[in-house]
């Protein structure tokens, strides 16, 4: 009789034990991923200590919250903030090859195409723009087709050259309210006109777009575009 009772009371217990277990191993995974999370973006934007950020993300602690895919994007992210184009190369062709979760794949296209179109690298910028069209094709979330839309965009900007884009982008500018987008679209605006050789048209935008991106990636290079604009055909 007390056997039986002892049973009564363990099946009610043990299903306890089980979830208390769960919630502290699952305290203890968050703990470990919000103190890794502000480690590597003191790494990566504060300290701006590249290789020690590689070598932090060896860690074998981080296998336990991050997979492999996110792992590799995180080590792509460094690598082109570091400019080591060489580990960024490396990392992508071995990153092509692993089996990526969807947003994984998202996250790790978008930067694969930034990376070969800032390099100029058509071949390897339209691969990535293809794996985004695949990706994204079908998804007929506003989402998903913004990021389409600004990927082909670009790729017509800085692959193309396609300068017949600048009346849209004029139009355009005029409707956007949010001023890091209207400092980019100014910006690109100006590197149209640069392509074009209207070199009065590439001052009054690289003047416009000026304000809107102070303290930005791309102030340091309005400011040199305006002493230099051939920096424009690489940046």
């Amino acid at each position: 009789m007390f056997l039986a009772s002892w049973f009564s009371v363990w099946y009610i217990i043990y299903p306890i034990i089980l979830f208390v277990i769960f919630v502290g191993f699952t305290y203890v995974l968050s703990y470990i991923r919000q103190s890794a999370i502000r480690e590597i973006n003191r790494l990566l934007y504060v300290k701006q200590e590249f290789d020690l950020y590689q070598e932090f993300l060896e860690n074998k602690r981080l296998k336990l919250i991050f997979s492999k895919g996110q792992l590799q994007v995180l080590r792509l992210n460094g690598a082109i903030l570091g400019k080591n184009d060489e580990l960024a190369k490396s990392i992508i062709y071995k990153a092509d090859k692993m089996k990526l979760k969807p947003y994984e794949r998202l996250d790790f296209y978008q930067k694969r195409f930034s990376f070969f179109v800032e390099e100029g690298n058509k071949k390897e910028a339209n691969i990535s723009l293809e794996n985004l069209k695949t990706l994204l094709g079908k998804n007929t979330k506003k989402e998903a087709t913004e990021i389409l839309d600004e990927a082909n965009l670009v790729y017509s900007i800085y692959i193309e050259r396609d300068t017949s884009k600048i009346s849209v982008l004029v139009e355009k500018s005029e409707l956007i309210k949010e001023p890091l987008t209207k400092g980019i679209n100014y910006f690109r605006i100006a590197k149209l006109f640069h392509f074009k050789s209207q070199k009065s048209e590439v001052k009054k935008y690289l003047f416009l777009a000026k304000p809107f991106l102070e303290n930005t990636y791309y102030e340091d290079i309005v400011i040199s575009a305006l002493k230099d604009e051939s920096i424009l055909d690489i940046k």
